[in-house]
């Protein structure tokens, strides 16, 4: 058991060795207890403490004296760590220019989308016989697809007889209407001829009998009441007879609009190309999943079927963030890039931006962007629509400010200066106050005059700024 080191008895007399020289060099006499070595690294550890630091002096104060004096320039460079090499501008007004770049989908100015038939009394569904190919380049006129006419002509064929008989029934009713004219003329000749000869008849009176002469007078009542009551059945015979045949002009020319319909059918069956351009075939449904229509398919009516433009005039459709719009003036030109052909770069110009903003991100969203037009100013048989596009925009400031290259601004403790040569011709750090800045260039508003030189510095030393 070890004694406790709260003992009072006299300290054994054995050397300091607290860097552990003797370790290794065999047994040491006297031997120490564990006590006696607790005591002796309490004492020794502030000594061999205070001979390091005066080592570690001595060392610092030999190295001083041995570095030589630094240089004037090396004085410059401490005090300005990020000068080592520079060049000097002249402080002048000018605009910033930054790009700015917008996305948007390329489409064409003139379209137009082609449909399956719509064809009364044809049936819904349309057989396909035959369609152009995507990507063929078509001309005003040309047959793009057809679609099986076969009951459609039969049934213009069937209108066309039908009308082709009305017209005889007509011409044969006009014939008819045409006698019975003629009769009732005749008729009513007849009439008038007797109703003459009665009263010539009557005006014997002084010559004749009683009895003949009343028996004249009543031939005379008689021969007029007939032509009275001809005159009246032949203005109604008449009309009867014009209305006959107007039923039967109504019948045929509704038989001709028949005819003419079936014809238009068959027409509208050979789909030909509106204008020119090139044609890209619209996905349908097929018996075997989505995918172009082809020779044999049953297509609905009105379904969409392809689509035809003219690749020669193509615009973007593009959308702006609201702080950019107000930068945005008619006419500004930029460039053009391509998602899916990184190569192709076509210069535009901004047509017209809407004046009304829209969220994007649906209710709530408070980012508001405004849908811009540009026009695409060169062809390019790449250039195809609906492809995602990138609009690189050269943005000028509409104000001039003093401007100074961006390397020439140093930051010390958050406060932004720059190398300024002063009327003696020396350099002293100027605090200024920053405005907007482009990738080159940054606005002074405050702190230096049009015409003041500054440094640029061309290589950087230390991390100063």
């Amino acid at each position: 058991m070890s004694t406790p080191l709260t003992g009072t008895g006299p300290r054994p007399a054995v050397p300091c060795d607290p860097l552990g020289a003797r370790q290794g060099r065999g047994p040491v006499a006297p031997t120490l207890s564990a006590r006696t070595a607790y005591a002796l690294r309490l004492y020794c550890l502030p000594v061999a403490l205070a001979v390091a630091v005066a080592l570690n002096s001595a060392c610092s104060s030999v190295a001083t004296a041995q570095k030589p004096a630094a240089s004037p320039q090396a004085s410059v460079a401490a005090k300005n760590p990020a000068i080592a090499n520079y060049s000097t501008v002249t402080v002048a007004p000018g605009k910033l220019t930054r790009d700015l770049r917008v996305s948007g989908t390329t489409q064409a100015v003139r379209s137009q989308v082609i449909r399956v038939p719509r064809i009364r009394g044809a049936g819904f569904m349309k057989i396909l016989v035959n369609i152009v190919a995507s990507g063929t380049k078509v001309t005003q006129g040309e047959i793009l697809a057809s679609f099986d006419d076969t009951q459609v002509a039969q049934d213009a064929l069937d209108d066309k007889a039908t009308y082709e008989a009305s017209v005889h029934k007509v011409a044969n009713q006009a014939a008819v209407n045409k006698a019975n004219s003629e009769t009732r003329a005749a008729t009513l000749k007849q009439a008038q001829t007797n109703f003459g000869n009665a009263e010539l008849e009557l005006s014997k009176g002084p010559v004749l009998t009683e009895i003949q002469l009343k028996s004249d007078q009543i031939n005379v009542t008689n021969f007029k009441a007939d032509i009275a009551s001809i005159e009246k059945q032949n203005v109604l015979m008449a009309k009867a007879d014009a209305a006959q045949l107007r039923v039967l002009q109504l019948q045929s020319d509704q038989a001709k609009v028949n005819w003419e319909r079936d014809e238009g059918n068959v027409e509208a069956l050979t789909i030909r190309a509106p204008i020119s351009g090139m044609v890209g075939l619209v996905p349908v449904r097929r018996s075997d999943g989505m995918g172009p229509a082809e020779p044999g398919d049953q297509l609905f009516s009105g379904q969409e079927l392809l689509r035809i433009f003219d690749p020669t005039n193509m615009e973007v459709n593009a959308q702006i963030n609201e702080a950019d719009d107000a930068t945005l003036t008619p006419g500004m030109k930029g460039t053009l890039t391509l998602d899916a052909f990184p190569g192709v770069v076509l210069p535009v110009h901004l047509l017209t931006a809407s004046p009304i903003a829209v969220a994007t991100g649906g209710f709530g969203d408070t980012v508001r962007t405004f849908s811009a037009l540009f026009q695409v100013d060169a062809a390019s048989a790449k250039l195809l629509p609906d492809l995602s596009a990138a609009i690189d925009l050269k943005i000028t400031s509409p104000q001039s400010h003093l401007l100074v290259p961006r390397r020439a601004v140093h930051f010390g403790q958050s406060q932004p200066y720059v190398i300024v040569q002063t009327a003696d011709g020396q350099w002293k750090q100027q605090k200024v106050q920053l405005g907007n800045f482009d990738n080159q260039q940054v606005q002074i508003l405050a702190g230096l005059k049009s015409g003041q030189r500054v440094q640029v510095p061309a290589v950087i030393i230390g991390a100063g700024e």
